[in-house]
This record gives C-alpha cells, structure tokens and sequence, in this order.
C-alpha cells in the first residue's frame, strides 16, 4: 500500500479548497457528482456513493455546521447513523488502494470535527479544519478517479 502522495495525488492547497469551487479535483468531483450521484437516495455504483459520501460530508460541515451529524445518545454524543455509514464506506473502500492508516487518520479527523460540532469553537471553520474536509474529498476522489467501479456493498445501510 502506498500513501496518497507516493501515488501522484493532488492536493488541495491551502488558499483553496472545494468550499470555493477551487479543490484540486474540482471539476472531476462536479462532472462526477452530476453523473453518478442521484437528486435523492443512494447512488446505484461504488463511486458514485463515494462521491455522494464525501460531497455530503463536505456539505454538512460547511453548509451546517455539522449540526445534523451528530446524535445525543444518553450522556454522550455519537456520529449519527448516516454520516458514520458514509465514514464507514469510505475508509472499506479506500483502504484497499490507499495506506489505511492515511485512509484512518483522514476519516479520523473529519470524525472529530463532527463530534467538535456540539461545542463548535471559535475556530470551527478555520482553514486549518476546512483542509480536513478538502483532504478527504481529494482522497476519495484520488480512488474513484483511479480504480474500476462496482456495486454498491450489500450491506451498505444509507439506501
């Protein structure tokens, strides 16, 4: 297994990110999204759920703050059901052509920056946290742009 830069991946630089229409795989993920990912409900191939799992990540945090990702569960918060299946789709996925520790690390972060949400400091969307998303976006991209597709997992529960 190599790591994403070892596999000639782009990254998203600093100044830029997918938030403002500028991510290293910018119009790769926008065609993508348009052909793969459907108005409503589960896409009907791998990539095209991978696409949708990350844009809707991606979305959720920039767009929401994270607020509909998380759950209160008695005395603790959790990852709601969905966005934890998305994180869960991505690193299986992932993890069969990236380092799965990268694969771990990226997915881990964006994690805790959805279990953060609750407290949502004043940081929440600095740069530095808004790379975390960008870098998950050019990860899955990065796959989907570099393996052959599939079916979705049969067990794969966000249908």
């Amino acid at each position: 297994m190599k790591t994403l830069k070892d596999l000639g991946a782009r990254s998203t630089e600093s100044e830029k990110s997918y938030m403002n229409g500028m991510g290293a795989y910018q119009k790769e993920n926008d065609m993508l999204y348009d052909k793969l990912v459907p108005s409503r409900g589960c896409a009907s191939t791998l990539h095209g759920e991978l696409v949708r799992a990350a844009n809707r990540l991606y979305y959720e945090y920039t767009v929401n703050g994270n607020c509909n990702a998380i759950r209160d569960v008695f005395d603790h918060v959790e990852v709601s059901f969905m966005f934890q299946n998305f994180i869960d789709l991505i690193d299986e996925s992932l993890e069969k052509e990236i380092l799965p520790e990268e694969v771990y690390e990226i997915t881990g972060k964006v994690r805790e920056m959805i279990l953060e949400s609750l407290y949502e400091p004043s940081d929440y969307f600095s740069d530095e946290n808004i790379q975390k998303y960008d870098r998950l976006m050019d990860a899955v991209m990065w796959y989907v742009l570099n393996t052959e597709d599939g079916p979705v997992p049969l067990d794969y529960e966000n249908r």
